[in-house]
C-alpha cells in the first residue's frame, strides 16, 4: 500500500513536470517568431494550379536591414527546413541596395527606409529663421533626411485612435507612457508615429516634449525633396514667438539625437545576436550602422547653411545667392529691384549672353584652325577671317565696358550725399534742422556760423540720404583763389570760414544732388554768385556735376503772388542765359518757394526730390543691351520689354577685367599670331565669365557671401 502510493505520487509529479516543460517550449517558440508571412511563388499562374504557398520565418534576432536584397525580386529557390518540427520553410533573402517591394509589407519597408535615413551621411540641421526677439510668431526650419521623422516625434502624443485617418499606423499609448516620465523608444514605436503629411500644406497640432508635456500649439508644413528651398526634406514650425517656447522646441529637436541613439544601440544588439547565431556577413548599411559611435545626426545650422545646401543641390546659383544677400540687407527700393532681378535670373541672362557670344567666336576659330594647318586658307581669306574675329572681339569688349562703367551695387548701401548749398545767411542751417527734425546745426543771426560740414542720415520716403549742411559762400569768393587771398589780413573767424568754404566746394564735387538755397530778399546777387562759381567749378569736369534743386527761401517774408511769379521767371531766365548749357541740363525745371523756419512747401520739395533721384537712379541702372551676333542689332534682355534694373558686384568687375585683358591681346595681335593662339586667348577670356556665373566651384567666394547671412537662412 505504501509503495503503491509512493509510485503514484512520483508518477503524478513527473506528469506535472512534463506538462510544464512542454508549455515552456511552446512559449519560447512563439517568442522567437516576430511575424509569419505567406509568400507566393513568382512563377504561379492566376488560376492557382501551379502556385505553391511558402512561409517566411524571420527570427527576432535578425536585423531589419537584413531584409535588403541584391536583386529586384525575392529568391525562394534555396529553401531549408528548420530543425524544429514546425514544418516551416525559411526563404533566403538576397541583399541589395534597392528596397524590395514584393514580399515585404509596408511596415518592413518603413523599417528599411528609416534606418537608411538614420545612417545617412548628411546631417539634419535646424535653426530659428525668424528673429530672436519677442514676437507674435516664430519660425523654426529643419532640413535634412531626418526632418519628417523629427516632426513625427514632436507630434507623438497627437496620434491616437481617432486620428487613424491621418497616421499610417495607429498608436496606442500604454499606461506607462501616459505617466509624466520620459518615454522609452524603439524603431517600431517611431514607425508607428508615421503620418501621411501632404507636401506644401499647412497643419495645426500640439507639440510635445519627451515627457509627453505640451510645449505649444503650433502650425507646421512639410516640403518634400527636391521641391524645397534646400532641395532636401524641409519642415517649418510656426509657433508662438516667445523665446522661452522657441528654446523648448529647439531643445526637443536636439533631444531626438538621444532617441535615435537608443534605436541605434538596439539595432546593434540585434546584429550582434544574429552574427552569433548565424555567422552572417554584414551588408553595407548594417556595417555603417554598426560603426556608428558618437551619434549626432541633428544639430543647429551654421550661418547661411540652408542656402549653402540649396547651392549644393543646384536649387540656387552663385548670382542668385548674391541677389539674396542684397535683398536681405537692402535699404532702398532700387536695391530691392536689383536684388530681385538677380534672384529671378535676369542678371544671369546678361552674363550668359556675354559668355555665349564669346564662346560662339571660340567655336568659329577652332574650326578655322584645321584649315590653317592644312594650308587651305589663302592670305586673302585669312585677312577676311581676322577682320571678322576682330569685329566680334571689339563687340565683346564694348559689352564688358558697358558693365564696367556702371557703379557697384555695394555703393547703393551707402546713402548718397545731398549738399545744402548757398550764400551766407540764406537759411541753410534752419533748412537742415527742419529736415532732420532736430537742432543739429547752430542757427544764429550772425553770418557764417557754420564753418564745417555737418552730416546726418535722413530717410525720405523709405530712401536713405546723407544730408550735409555746409559753410555759406561769400559774394566775394567766386572762385577758390579769391577765397584764399589775403589770409593774413583776415580775422580768425574769416580764416575758419575760408577753410569751411573749401570743404563745401570739395563736397560739391562728391554729392549726388544739391539744394541751392537763395534768400528771396537778395535773390539776384546770390543767384549770380552761385552761377559764376558753378561755371568755374564744372567747366572742365562736367561728368561730376550733381543734380540741382533751386529753392527760394524765406518766402514767408514776401506774400505778394505777382511778386513771387516775377521772381520765379527772373530766376529761370538767369539760369538759362548765364549758366553753362551742360550744367543747366542738371538743374530741375521746378523752382520751389519755401520757408525753412515755418516749413512751408518743404514736404512738396522733398517729394519731388525723392521722385527725381529714384527715377534718375532707375534710368541709370535699368536696361542693359548686349549686342547679339548681328552686330548692328541690340536686343533687350527682358522678354516682356520691361526695364531690368542691373548693377554688377565688385567681384564681377574683377573677373570682367580679367576677361578684358585677354580680349585686348587678341584685338592688338590679331594679324601677328596663329588661330590656335587666338583660340587659347578667347578660351581664357571665357573662363572668368564662368567664375561670375558660378559654373566653376569656388568655395572661398561662397563662404564669404554666406558668412554675412543669419543662422536660419
Amino acid at each position: 500500500m505504501g509503495s503503491g502510493f509512493l509510485f503514484l505520487l512520483i508518477k503524478y509529479i513527473f506528469v506535472i513536470y512534463f506538462l510544464n516543460y512542454c508549455k515552456s517550449k511552446k512559449r519560447n517558440k512563439q517568442d522567437n517568431t516576430l511575424f509569419l508571412n505567406t509568400c507566393y511563388s513568382a512563377n504561379g499562374n492566376t488560376k492557382g494550379t501551379n502556385r505553391r504557398k511558402k512561409l517566411l520565418l524571420i527570427d527576432n534576432k535578425t536585423s531589419v536591414s537584413n531584409l535588403l536584397s541584391n536583386k529586384n525580386k525575392l529568391n525562394y529557390g534555396e529553401q531549408n527546413e528548420t530543425n524544429d518540427n514546425s514544418g516551416l520553410i525559411h526563404s533566403k533573402l538576397y541583399k541589395t541596395e534597392e528596397i524590395e517591394n514584393n514580399g515585404l509589407n509596408n511596415f518592413e519597408k518603413d523599417k528599411i527606409n528609416y534606418i537608411k535615413k538614420i545612417v545617412h551621411e548628411k546631417e539634419t540641421i535646424y535653426a530659428l529663421s525668424s528673429g530672436k526677439d519677442l514676437s507674435a510668431i516664430s519660425v523654426i526650419r529643419i532640413s535634412g533626411p531626418l526632418s519628417k521623422i523629427i516632426l513625427e516625434i514632436l507630434l507623438h502624443k497627437g496620434v491616437e485612435k481617432k486620428d487613424d485617418k491621418i497616421g499610417s499606423y495607429p498608436t496606442q499609448l500604454s499606461e506607462g507612457d501616459t505617466k509624466k516620465k520620459k518615454r522609452k523608444w524603439n524603431l517600431e514605436k517611431i514607425i508607428k508615429l508615421k503620418k501621411n503629411i501632404e507636401s506644401r500644406k499647412l497643419y495645426y497640432s500640439k507639440i510635445y516634449d519627451n515627457s509627453n508635456d505640451i510645449i505649444d500649439n503650433a502650425m507646421y508644413s512639410y516640403f518634400k525633396s527636391p521641391n524645397s528651398y534646400t532641395g532636401e526634406d524641409v519642415v517649418e514650425l510656426y509657433c508662438h514667438g516667445n523665446p522661452f517656447i522657441v528654446k523648448e522646441i529647439m531643445a526637443a529637436i536636439e533631444y531626438v539625437n538621444n532617441i535615435l541613439y537608443e534605436v541605434i544601440n538596439e539595432e546593434k544588439e540585434k546584429i550582434r545576436s544574429r552574427q552569433i547565431m548565424h555567422d552572417d556577413n554584414l551588408d553595407p548599411i548594417e556595417q555603417t550602422l554598426f560603426d556608428l559611435n558618437n551619434f549626432i545626426k541633428i544639430r543647429e545650422s551654421k550661418r547661411g547653411e540652408f542656402t549653402q545646401r540649396a547651392f549644393e543641390n543646384n536649387k540656387m546659383d552663385l548670382l542668385q545667392i548674391e541677389g539674396l544677400k542684397e535683398l536681405l540687407f537692402c535699404k532702398q527700393k532700387i536695391q530691392k529691384k536689383i536684388a530681385l532681378n538677380y534672384l529671378n535670373g535676369y542678371a544671369k541672362n546678361i552674363y550668359l549672353k556675354l559668355r555665349n557670344n564669346i564662346k560662339k567666336l571660340l567655336v568659329y576659330i577652332q574650326l578655322k584652325i584645321d584649315f590653317e594647318d592644312e594650308h587651305i586658307i589663302t592670305k586673302k581669306k585669312k585677312k577676311y577671317i581676322n577682320m571678322f574675329i576682330k569685329k566680334k572681339v571689339n563687340n565683346a569688349i564694348k559689352n564688358i565696358k558697358t558693365i564696367l562703367k556702371r557703379e557697384n551695387i555695394e555703393s547703393l548701401n551707402t546713402p548718397s550725399n545731398v549738399l545744402i548749398f548757398g550764400n551766407v545767411n540764406a537759411g541753410k542751417s534752419t533748412f537742415m534742422n527742419y529736415i532732420c527734425n532736430s537742432d543739429i546745426s547752430i542757427v544764429t543771426k550772425i553770418k557764417g556760423t557754420t564753418i564745417d560740414i555737418i552730416q546726418k542720415n535722413v530717410k525720405i520716403f523709405n530712401n536713405d540720404y546723407n544730408f550735409c549742411d555746409s559753410a555759406g559762400i561769400s559774394t566775394l569768393a567766386n572762385t577758390k583763389l579769391e577765397a584764399e587771398k589775403d589770409e593774413k589780413q583776415k580775422s580768425v573767424h574769416k580764416k575758419l570760414e575760408s577753410i569751411g568754404i573749401k570743404k563745401t566746394l570739395h563736397f560739391l564735387e562728391n554729392s549726388s544732388s544739391v539744394f541751392v538755397l537763395i534768400n528771396i530778399n537778395n535773390y539776384f546777387n546770390e543767384l549770380k554768385n552761385v552761377i559764376s562759381l558753378l561755371n568755374v567749378k564744372f567747366m572742365k569736369n562736367a561728368k561730376k556735376t550733381p543734380y540741382f534743386f533751386v529753392c527760394i527761401n524765406k518766402c514767408d517774408l514776401q506774400q505778394n503772388p505777382e511778386r513771387l511769379l516775377k521772381i520765379k521767371n527772373n530766376v529761370k531766365k538767369m539760369l538759362l542765359n548765364f549758366l553753362n548749357p551742360r550744367i543747366f541740363k542738371k538743374f530741375s525745371k521746378k523752382i520751389f518757394f519755401i520757408s525753412s523756419k515755418k516749413g512751408h512747401n518743404i514736404n512738396k520739395l522733398l517729394l519731388h526730390f525723392n521722385r527725381t533721384m529714384v527715377n534718375k537712379q532707375s534710368l541709370h541702372n535699368s536696361t542693359i543691351n548686349i549686342n547679339t551676333e548681328k552686330n548692328k542689332i541690340k536686343t533687350n534682355l527682358s522678354s516682356d520689354n520691361k526695364n531690368i534694373y542691373f548693377l554688377p558686384f565688385e567681384r564681377h568687375k574683377i573677373y570682367l577685367k580679367e576677361s578684358l585683358k585677354h580680349l585686348y591681346f587678341v584685338q592688338q595681335n590679331i594679324n601677328l599670331v596663329d588661330f590656335d593662339i587666338i583660340a587659347e586667348e578667347i578660351k581664357l577670356a571665357v573662363k572668368p565669365l564662368h567664375e561670375i556665373i558660378g559654373k566653376i566651384s569656388n568655395e572661398h567666394i561662397l563662404a564669404n557671401i554666406l558668412d554675412t547671412f543669419c543662422i536660419g537662412k
